[in-house]
């Protein structure tokens, strides 16, 4: 592809390396994530409502963060923004943790 559509590959690069980011913040916050109750099944059903809890509130973070990616970078017409946030991208890549 020409040079355009090296920077819409790479702002798409940029979303997929951006959900991976949180798939990772995800995982580390769903290890050990452990609820208990009075038997098995209740048990089991608090586990699954604040896993259900975690995830829901890391979605709503990395639909916020895609969003605001795609308005910052001008959806990637942007260079300098595009860039900056690849930076970022990739730093949350390494600590997912630190993602917005």
């Amino acid at each position: 592809p020409g040079a355009e559509g090296q920077a819409l590959l790479a702002h798409e690069q940029g979303h997929f390396d951006l959900a991976e980011a949180y798939r990772r913040l995800l995982v580390a916050e769903l290890v050990g994530l452990a609820a208990g109750g009075p038997s098995p099944d209740a048990a089991q059903a608090a586990l699954l409502a604040r896993a259900t809890a975690v995830a829901d509130a890391i979605l709503g973070r990395m639909e916020a963060a895609q969003h605001r990616y795609d308005a910052e970078t001008a959806h990637g017409t942007d260079p300098a923004a595009q860039a900056a946030w690849l930076s970022r991208i990739s730093s949350w890549l390494i600590a997912p943790e630190l993602a917005p």
